[in-house]
């Protein structure tokens, strides 16, 4: 059994659906979402006594799923969209809006807009330039927008 699920089984925790989609997401947050789903996955399939190096040539996953069909299904979807949709809450928990918000930042970008005068109409650039913010207000900010919607999707979670 992997980390993951030895710590939430240490907190005698049910681990159904929902218990996977809230702690998979509060790992994606301050994790990276890939390895997290993984380990989630792996951790999974390690409640039925299928670990990685012991699945045959088609992947843990595909043993987990040929065996265990229901509870692999709601299990896998469960922390697929635990890791996804909560790791996109910070930008540490998906690095490439780090990079994203860097070159947003960093430079303007420019559009083309016609600015129409009495006799003739001349093409005019107009710069934008985007507001750094910081890391803590975009964590305020995604947090106050995101989390309303991740309680409501547990709430009616199955």
């Amino acid at each position: 059994m992997s980390a993951p699920i030895a710590v939430l089984t240490s907190l005698k925790l049910p681990l159904g659906p929902k218990h996977l989609f809230v702690f998979s997401g509060i790992f994606a947050s301050v994790l990276d979402n890939a390895p997290v789903y993984i380990s989630f996955a792996a951790s999974a399939a390690a409640r039925y006594n299928i670990t990685v190096d012991q699945s045959d040539n088609n992947g843990f996953l595909a043993v987990f799923f040929s065996r265990y069909e229901a509870d692999a299904i709601t299990s896998i979807r469960a922390i697929s969209a635990g890791s996804v949709l909560m790791g996109g809450c910070t930008l540490i928990g998906n690095a490439p809006n780090m990079i994203v918000a860097l070159m947003a930042t960093r430079y303007s970008y420019r559009t083309r807009t016609k600015i129409h005068r009495a006799e003739n109409a001349e093409d005019d650039f107009v710069n934008y330039h985007l507001e750094n913010i910081s890391f803590i207000r975009s964590l305020i900010t995604s947090c106050l927008i995101l989390i309303p919607l991740f309680v409501i999707i547990t709430i009616f979670m199955v």
